[in-house]
């Protein structure tokens, strides 16, 4: 079972994020396992039943995160190579270079962060616009093929904005 089939949605980038909120607290009211303490057995079921939805829900509380669960459900989540651009790639090594070249500047830093999150958020956006144009056929190769590529990008602009805020976080000596 998948986390859609879990809480009974059609897979898709856009789903209704109260709607599985409210499925999510239902699962945990039904199935606390504090409900069960007369039934040993009844309570390990509840306790997995609970962890099963806690996991799921983190899987879909988020585009970025629904995003990788499809391409999980798909087998192309992993690393499946480079499939980025080469633009995206330069790019990322020119903020690389100006990351580097910041050192323990904050404020650069900082502007870099900044510019990370944005284009980290335009790829988000792209998401849900290929979501639009696709509707409910994200099973088509095509569609896969191009989340599997915001996705990449999604990790790759994340990872540098770790990278950085570490740097923020190191103190100079």
């Amino acid at each position: 079972m998948n986390p859609f089939e879990f809480y009974g949605l059609v897979p898709s980038l856009h789903i209704d994020e109260g709607d599985l909120r409210r499925q999510y607290l239902k699962v945990q009211r039904e199935w606390h396992p504090d409900y069960f303490a007369a039934d040993p057995e009844k309570q390990l079921e509840a306790a997995e039943r609970t962890s099963l939805n806690n996991r799921y829900y983190q899987k879909l509380n988020s585009l970025s995160a629904r995003m990788q669960t499809i391409l999980e459900m798909h087998n192309l989540s992993g690393d499946a190579g480079n499939i980025l651009p080469g633009s995206f790639l330069m790019e990322m090594m020119e903020l690389n270079d100006e990351i580097e070249i910041a050192s323990n500047n904050t404020q650069i830093l900082s502007t870099l962060q900044n510019q990370v999150q944005l284009q980290e958020q335009q790829v988000l956006n792209e998401a849900a616009e290929l979501a639009n144009s696709h509707g409910e056929n994200i099973v088509q190769p095509q569609f896969l093929k191009l989340l599997q590529v915001m996705y990449q990008k999604l990790c790759y602009l994340r990872r540098i904005g770790n990278n950085i805020q570490k740097q923020i976080n190191t103190p100079v000596i």
